[in-house]
């Protein structure tokens, strides 16, 4: 076996590089990740890639990309990753790489408070929110410090309200380092009118995702659904942002979310059809709505799908040929009505008093507008702003 190939990158979720055997240049190799010794994941060379055919490594289908068996690597400290041909003791040049465990699942940051919205099942009550307030610059500097720390993908720029209503959205997104890009990303609906520039600007962010919202393409359902919209609104923005990201090798993936109701219960395959061929969408999730209690009876009544009818979603999702997601919900669903989100982002702050955690037990920080860090399923213990401190890693590293 005549082995070329390299190990180029690994992270906290997975490695990347290429492998190939030059005295069979059709064989696919297969290809297994050794973290600090131990086999955690395996894969086949055979994608595509254009600079390799055009170095003269063959056809060029030698790259492989390989995420780590039961996920991310989460802890504190470092790890030492080596990639090598399955069934030899051959390793690939480049290694062994050393990465930094994640220490954090996630980092969620709203950068306002507000949504140009209302719609009618979200999970927040907008009722009594009567002004915006926005994320400063300096803020988001100090929390952009945790962003090595995250695993690919899990750096959301925003989390429950409407990112775009903040002038500087596009600016944050580009303080964001070339090498952390790919840990980012955000969701919107997409129903403000934006200029061209908005865009072209997105396209060349080179961050993980998008996702949009998506619940119908009846322009009598839409607005209901998503109150304070205009389908041709949404339309034109992904006519403009589907054209941009084509035309850009840097461009996000367009992921799209669809809430499914009984009321677009049949629309369904027609709105994944739709996102897949119309704008490229990378996936589409299909999800189901909280009963919260500021959803109004009516609404229940005349949107909310009956339980069982969750097991069709199930077939649906399966039998469309997408990249369609969908997690239903539990048994308990239909009986179930979850606690508002304002119960936790309206606790009192800065009580550093924190139940002991396993050690190296990775947590997700949600972080609002005005600095404000909650650490997940600790809201009660641990609250902190990121104001008064230089470098939050420093804290919550030793958690």
């Amino acid at each position: 076996m005549s082995i070329q190939g390299h190990f180029d990158t690994a992270d906290s979720n997975g490695v990347a590089g290429w492998a190939r055997n030059a005295a069979l240049p059709d064989e696919k190799l297969a290809v297994e990740v050794l973290l600090d010794g131990e086999v955690r994941g395996e894969g086949i060379a055979h994608h595509y890639r254009a600079d390799l055919e055009t170095n003269g490594v063959g056809h060029g289908k030698y790259a492989f990309y390989v995420d780590y068996e039961n996920g991310p690597i989460y802890g504190s400290g470092e790890s030492e990753i080596e990639v090598r041909i399955k069934g030899t003791e051959v390793t690939l040049d480049g290694g062994p790489k050393t990465i930094e465990r994640s220490r954090y699942k996630y980092v969620a940051i709203d950068i306002v408070d507000n949504c140009n919205l209302r719609c009618p099942f979200c999970l927040y009550d907008y009722a009594n929110t009567k002004t915006t307030h926005r994320m400063n610059e300096g803020v988001f500097r100090k929390i952009l410090k945790l962003i090595p720390h995250v695993p690919r993908g899990e750096f959301w720029l925003s989390c429950l309200h409407e990112p775009s209503m903040h002038p500087q959205f596009l600016d944050f997104l580009e303080l964001v380092p070339e090498e952390f890009r790919k840990k980012v990303f955000f969701t919107s609906n997409f129903a403000r009118k934006q200029k061209d520039e908005y865009f072209h600007r997105l396209a060349d962010t080179n961050i993980q995702h998008i996702n949009i919202s998506v619940d119908s393409v009846n322009p009598e359902l839409y607005p209901i659904l998503r109150k304070g919209s205009k389908l041709d609104v949404l339309f034109a923005n992904l006519e403009k942002l589907y054209d941009a990201c084509s035309k850009n090798p840097r461009s996000p993936n367009i992921r799209f979310i669809t809430m499914v109701f009984k009321s677009n219960f049949d629309e369904i395959p027609e709105i994944v059809k739709m996102c897949s061929e119309r704008f490229g969408a990378s996936e589409h999730e299909l999800r189901y709505p909280y009963k919260l209690p500021h959803i109004t009876d009516e609404f229940r009544e005349n949107h909310f799908l009956e339980n069982h009818r969750w097991g069709e979603v199930e077939k649906i999702a399966a039998e469309l040929n997408y990249p369609v997601f969908f997690d239903p919900p539990t048994s308990d669903y239909s009986d179930r009505v979850y606690t508002p989100i304002e119960y936790y982002m309206d606790r009192d702050p800065y009580n550093p008093v924190i139940e002991p955690q396993k050690p190296g037990s990775p947590f997700g920080i949600r972080f609002s507008a005005n600095g404000d860090g909650r650490i997940e399923d600790f809201e009660e213990h641990f609250h902190f702003n990121v104001n008064m401190l230089e470098d939050p890693h420093s804290l919550l590293s030793v958690i």
